[in-house]
């Protein structure tokens, strides 16, 4: 009975620690942004992945981009810096919403074009 015991605790512990290792494993990691990082502003209203990877925040004051290693931001200069909207399409486009255009940044050329101006609610992208 007492090896029992003994392989009954040993084998509780075992699972014990192999599930606390693949969970401190799996564990995501998160870094924090600030308007020190870069930030266009620390209101993030929509985010969008690109074909690239890279991480797109539309902010209450522009748009900034984090690639992996740092941020770049994009002040507009459209009528309305806040950008409520963002959508990333197959080709590396991203679409987005200010409160009076919708504007899409070609990736490929670096170029803004405003597409439409307002009224208008919704965005939808259909790859």
């Amino acid at each position: 009975m007492k090896t029992f015991l003994h392989f009954y605790t040993v084998l509780l512990s075992s699972v014990i620690a192999l599930i606390t290792g693949s969970e401190l494993q799996a564990m995501p990691y998160f870094r924090h942004f600030t308007a020190e990082n870069g930030l266009a502003n620390p209101a993030v209203m929509s985010m969008c992945q690109d074909s690239l990877g890279r991480i797109w925040l539309g902010t209450e004051d522009g748009l900034s981009i984090y690639d992996g290693n740092g941020i770049t931001t994009c002040r507009t200069g459209f009528k309305d810096g806040l950008i409520r909207k963002l959508v990333c399409d197959s080709r590396g486009d991203v679409y987005f919403l200010t409160a009076t255009e919708l504007v899409r940044h070609n990736t490929r050329t670096g170029h803004m074009d405003v597409l439409r101006e307002a009224p208008f609610s919704a965005l939808y992208i259909h790859d």
